[in-house]
């Protein structure tokens, strides 16, 4: 019996566990990646929600703040105290309308004019009873009992801006200069008949707008809103440490780096905490805004993923529970659909291993294994029938073999005769092999010879066709030679025609020499020499046209020469091909002939061969027959017939003997 140590459910188990183990995790694996991917995507949507919010509340509240500033530019009191601001009255007046103002928006820093005048003018004014000088650019009233007359000036922007026509311009933020707290400047030019006569300026303080759209925004426990420049500079963040600290500024250049390179959305490590950020920029005209402002939402990576996290936990844990139920489940259906029918299989087989063919594997089942156990049942049939064949026939075997030891003498005479015939049919067949062999040598000699004349013959062609080519390249050569000589005469004709020209010239301008009378010798001099070298280019076109009609005289003379040495070579190319045709046709009969003679004498050489082993196996097989017939024949080395009929009739009986193992009923 076959003894396993193995049962084949801890086996299935070892195979099916990691598999199911592997599933499970990759299960787990997507649904955590798409669970993590949704978490990111609310994130991302509900960060461009709140920023774009905060942004575009911003951009409505500066658009609110230039509309005042225009509309504070528009007054015909400041308009008047721009264009004249030391007139007291009309300082007083535009004093007492921005006083006014600043009540109503108290938010507002100061709310100074500055005036324009000329790059070297200085005004004074008389400010809380003191005079104050003022220059260009400079603030000549304001809203803090005058405290910031006299200050700005042309190295401002925002001056610049309104100065230059702006329609508006927003500055950098910047430490007011009164309190220190993060302030703007807004600044619209003062015109008066078209002219720029000032610029109404405000100043709103950062903290007003910060406080109602930034810093009343929290996401989750972590999460905040931040108010930044182009520059990298904070203009809001929940450390005040962080507002306009330019130190700390540096620290942040690779997010601002990212920002200004169009990543509005990235995730970045800061202080050794993963932070998820998105920036949203405040649309302003770059060209009325001295740094673009961003609004950023910044957010721990592990609190955006929190739920994620939780959400794992329990995954991993359905996931251990689902996978211990699934491996029970498939340990149970194995063991019912496959354990117990291979149990019954392999106490079949077994049987079958100790010889019982009585054995059956009659099932009901539909299956694989239905139909495994159907076979093995139609095996064992078939084994039975073929076991029962074998001990009918060996023993006829057996009585076969001893009856052919009989029969083995009638052959050894037959042999005898055959070994003779056979003999004599070699002889003849190697004559006939030397006989072909000579024609076949002869054969080569001849075709080998008219290989070589063939080949002779179509080089002789090859160098024939190409004197034929240079010949033509020769007279092509030559006929364009006479055409470049055709065209150089047409250009001795235009010289020619230039020398006539410049001769009728020369004449022309000697005749108005002439006529200049002594003012014009010097001209009649000039018009001599070119006279002269009308005539000297003249002499030479006409020698030159004479060479070139020699030269075309002797071009064509080449060319009919050529034309004629082409023609002989073309008869004699002609006359080459033809022996060449010849001789490759005498060449291709010569290569048949011999490919016959060479196939003759492999035939015979093949009969030769073939009847020297036949004469061969006829001698041993006369010592053979001779042996067995009781005939004094010498001994040959193979095994006699008669020791293999009696080889036979033993194994014959080990047969037997071997099938009676079997039990068949």
């Amino acid at each position: 019996m076959i003894q396993t140590k193995n049962k084949i459910t801890v086996r299935y188990l070892i195979i099916i566990t990691p598999i199911l183990f592997v599933l499970m995790m990759i299960l787990s694996a997507i649904v955590y990646f798409r669970e993590h991917a949704r978490s990111a995507e609310e994130n991302e949507h509900f960060c461009e929600t709140v920023t774009g919010q905060s942004a575009n509340a911003i951009r409505y509240w500066m658009e609110d703040q230039v509309r005042i500033v225009q509309m504070i530019a528009g007054e015909p009191s400041v308009i008047r105290a721009c264009a004249n601001p030391q007139d007291a009255e009309s300082l007083l007046s535009a004093s007492e309308y921005l006083q006014k103002i600043h009540e109503q928006y108290p938010y507002y820093e100061n709310l100074p004019l500055a005036v324009r005048l000329k790059s070297e003018e200085k005004i004074t004014v008389k400010v809380a009873g003191q005079e104050k000088t003022i220059r260009n650019g400079q603030f000549f009233t304001d809203t803090v009992k005058g405290k910031t007359v006299g200050r700005g000036g042309m190295q401002f922007g925002f001056i610049r801006a309104a100065f230059e026509g702006k329609t508006y311009f927003v500055s950098e933020v910047y430490p007011s200069i009164l309190r220190g707290e993060p302030v703007v400047v807004i600044s619209v030019p003062v015109k008066k008949e078209g002219l720029i006569v000032g610029a109404a300026i405000i100043s709103p303080q950062m903290a007003y707008i910060t406080d109602r759209f930034v810093r009343s925004v929290r996401l989750g426990k972590s999460g905040y809103l931040c108010f930044a420049d182009s520059r990298g500079m904070m203009i809001y963040h929940p450390d005040k440490a962080y507002i306009l600290n330019e130190k700390l500024a540096e620290k942040s250049a690779s997010v601002r780096s990212k920002v200004l390179g169009g990543d509005y959305s990235f995730t970045e490590s800061s202080e050794g905490i993963r932070k998820k950020y998105f920036f949203r920029k405040v649309d302003f005209p770059l060209s009325a805004i001295q740094y673009e402002w961003y609004v950023s939402s910044v957010q721990e990576s592990d609190e955006i993923f929190e739920n994620t996290s939780n959400f794992l936990k329990i995954l991993a844990a359905a996931g251990v529970i689902s996978f211990l139920i699934v491996t029970a489940a498939v340990v149970a259906v194995t063991r019912f659909m496959f354990v117990s029918p291979i149990r019954s299989v392999s106490a079949a087989v077994q049987r079958l291993a100790d010889f019982d063919l009585s054995v059956s594997f009659v099932t009901g089942r539909k299956d694989e294994i239905g139909a495994m156990m159907n076979a093995l049942n139609t095996m064992v049939l078939e084994f039975r029938k073929i076991v029962g064949d074998v001990r009918f026939r060996g023993s006829r075997l057996a009585e076969a073999s001893a009856l052919m030891t009989k029969n083995i003498g009638a052959l050894a005479s037959a042999s005898e005769e055959i070994s003779a015939n056979t003999r004599s049919a070699a002889d003849t067949a190697k004559l006939m092999l030397q006989s072909n062999t000579t024609v076949a040598s002869a054969v080569e000699q001849m075709s080998a010879s008219i290989n070589q004349v063939g080949m002779n013959a179509h080089e002789g062609s090859c160098i024939a066709g190409d004197a034929v080519i240079s010949a033509e390249k020769a007279r092509s050569t030559m006929t364009s030679l006479g055409d470049a000589a055709n065209e150089i005469g047409e250009v001795t004709e235009l010289i020619k025609r230039i020398a006539d020209k410049t001769a009728l010239l020369a004449l022309n301008a000697d005749i108005e020499a002439a006529s200049a009378g002594e003012a014009g010798r010097g001209f009649a001099v000039v018009a001599n020499e070119i006279k002269e070298f009308a005539l000297q280019s003249t002499r030479a076109a006409d020698d030159i046209a004479a060479r070139i009609s020699l030269m075309q005289e002797n071009t064509g003379q080449a060319v009919a020469v050529i034309g004629d040495v082409s023609a002989i070579i073309n008869r004699l190319n002609s006359s080459s091909k033809i022996i060449s045709h010849a001789l490759e046709e005498q060449m291709k009969a010569a290569n048949e002939i011999a490919n016959h003679a060479a196939q003759s004498s492999h035939r015979a050489n093949d009969i030769a061969s073939a009847m020297g082993q036949l004469t061969l196996g006829m001698n041993e097989v006369s010592q053979n027959v001779g042996q067995a017939s009781g005939r004094k024949i010498p001994l040959h080395p193979h095994q006699h017939i008669v020791g293999s009929a009696e080889e036979v009739s033993r194994l014959a009986r080990e047969l037997l003997e071997s099938v009676k193992k079997f039990k068949m009923e």
